[in-house]
């Protein structure tokens, strides 16, 4: 029993590291300058990648631009992911037009919360849960007529408002 609660601590320990440890994005990305070549081409769009990411390896970028409304940058594992969810760490998406969203869990309970960026717009966080799938912790915020949707997979035991409240803040929007 000793044993095992050393190694939980460790692995919780371990999780919780893993979220203080960030690490350049132009380190952390593969393809990080052909990636942020494609998000700067596309005008009009209130957005850049942030500036640091969780040290959770190495990542690939894929932008797409989606219509004319919308475009998403997903944060994968491997070159061809393109946000296929078995390979995907994170998504940006940003949408004209549109509105945050405020999730419930099953028994109507809201789980999405308010929260405000250092730059004091309004946000709203919602943590990982599972309602019939996983859904990654997400964060979503209005910048003039733009909904910019920001989604991580967290490591367990991870701070995940703490995590993407980080990342939302380094975005220019």
């Amino acid at each position: 029993m000793k044993k095992f609660i050393m190694m939980l601590g460790l692995l919780v320990s371990t999780a919780t590291l893993a979220a203080d440890n960030w690490l350049a994005s132009d380190k952390a990305v593969l393809n990080y300058l052909e990636a942020v070549g494609k998000v700067q081409s596309i005008k009009d769009v209130p957005m850049t990648v942030p500036k640091n990411l969780p040290n959770g390896g190495t990542y690939y970028m894929t932008v797409d631009k989606n219509s004319d409304k919308q475009y998403t940058i997903y944060f994968d594992r491997t070159p061809n992911c393109k946000g296929v969810k078995v390979c995907n760490v994170g998504t940006i998406i940003a949408s004209k037009f549109e509105n945050p969203q405020i999730y419930y869990d099953q028994n109507n309970q809201p789980l999405t919360q308010e929260v405000t960026l250092k730059d004091g717009h309004k946000a709203y966080f919602t943590p990982g849960h599972a309602l019939g799938d996983f859904w990654p912790a997400r964060i979503e915020w209005r910048k003039s007529i733009w909904l910019l949707q920001l989604s991580w997979n967290n490591a367990p035991g991870a701070d995940e408002k703490k995590i993407l409240m980080n990342l939302a803040n380094q975005i220019d929007a």
